[in-house]
């Protein structure tokens, strides 16, 4: 077959483009460089190129994807984001909550001086803390307002540096301040930790097809559609709307939680859910690419490097900031700071290099407490930057 009439076929078949972007896009994630690699969002830069170059796909994968995604992370997080918020993990939500509200100021007063719009802006804060949820909620907010295209561009830019800088920072500032990981974590209990199984992937759930209850995923996903939908707010304000991402999270976190309402069952076997989850998230990378790649050359030639310069900064800044915060304010070991800053970042990447220079479960047990809290706080902070930046 010749270029041309595989050029062709793309044109006309949307779902071969569907299928070979996320192909490509998960060889290209898959490759490893000094160790770190793009996982499952190298889809997002395949889906760039397909939209540059004029192909599409099918309509509606994008908010199939978004509603699986958010929900599975939702099931997933659900039975540990509440119990953080009452036990010593107070400090890690407060420390998420802090990186959090870092990057979207520093989002807001770069976009305010380089006059950079609402998509692209928005775009560049989820993908400077390597955030998806962020991606799909500001995605799904200027859906209506227009803007929606310039955030996959966004995104794109400073994703890189968002997973790179991070797994820079565990590792590189312990050597910088000459703090040797081992003693710490040698005077601390390592006792292991069932929710471990959570982020480093151990454990497996037999039967886990028949143990799923589809009814129950489809009664949950319909419940957050429908709870997105409702418009509510303070007395005198403006009525806002949880949208796509965020009522089936919220749902989802509920019955993660508690583990069954009523007739409906919260609990997905983890194999089951990670599948759909990873189905999901590429399914919406796919769809964001494609709308982003259109524009994206253009996109470029008019910011140019400044782009990149303010993704740098989202991710430094709260970098810089949280360390003496955590350490010195919250009296946090430097493991314990270390996990945070992790799970504030929703970095897991940087997780696993930070498990490398150490036995200690303390990183990822702080982890794990201001992981669910980042991810929350980022979804309400970006609604709240598309409505700031003009």
């Amino acid at each position: 077959m010749s270029l041309e009439a595989l050029h062709n076929l793309f044109l006309n078949q949307p779902l071969v483009v569907l299928f070979a972007l996320i192909a490509t896009g998960l060889l290209l994630g898959g490759a490893r460089v000094k160790g770190i690699n793009l996982g499952s969002s190298g889809v997002l830069f395949t889906a760039l190129l397909a939209g540059h170059l004029g192909y599409s796909i099918p309509a509606g994968v994008g908010t199939l994807g978004l509603v699986l995604f958010v929900y599975c992370v939702g099931i997933g997080a659900g039975d540990r984001f509440f119990a953080s918020l009452v036990r010593e993990g107070a400090a890690l939500a407060k420390l998420a909550m802090l990186i959090v509200v870092l990057g979207a100021a520093m989002t807001w007063a770069g976009a305010t001086l380089l006059d950079i719009p609402a998509g692209l802006a928005t775009g560049i804060f989820a993908g400077a803390l390597t955030s998806t949820p962020a991606l799909a909620a500001t995605t799904e907010g200027l859906a209506a307002r227009g803007g929606a295209d310039a955030v996959g561009i966004g995104y794109g830019i400073a994703y890189p540096f968002g997973v790179i800088g991070v797994v820079l920072f565990v590792q590189v500032l312990p050597r910088i301040l000459k703090t040797d990981l081992d003693p710490i974590a040698d005077s601390l209990d390592t006792r292991p930790d069932d929710r471990l199984e959570n982020v480093m992937g151990a454990g497996h759930c037999g039967s886990a097809i028949d143990a799923t209850c589809l009814l129950s995923l489809s009664v949950g996903l319909t419940l957050g559609i429908v709870l997105g939908m409702l418009p509510f707010g303070l007395p005198g304000g403006t009525p806002i709307k949880l949208g796509l991402a965020g009522g089936p999270l919220l749902v989802a976190l509920v019955l993660g939680h508690f583990g069954k309402i009523g007739p409906i069952v919260g609990f997905i076997p983890r194999p089951t859910r990670m599948l759909l989850q990873e189905l999901g998230l590429v399914f919406f990378l796919a769809s964001a690419g494609v709308r982003g790649g259109g524009a994206l050359v253009a996109t470029l030639q008019e910011h140019g490097i400044m782009l990149f310069g303010l993704g740098v900064c989202v991710s430094v800044l709260p970098l810089i900031v949280a360390w003496p915060i955590a350490t010195k304010c919250f009296k946090m070991n430097p493991l314990q700071a270390l996990g945070g800053i992790c799970g504030g970042m929703t970095s897991t990447p940087a997780l696993g290099a930070l498990t490398t220079k150490t036995d200690s479960q303390t990183p990822v047990t702080s982890y794990l407490s201001a992981y669910p809290v980042a991810l929350i706080f980022m979804i309400v902070i970006s609604k709240i930057l598309i409505k700031l930046i003009a």
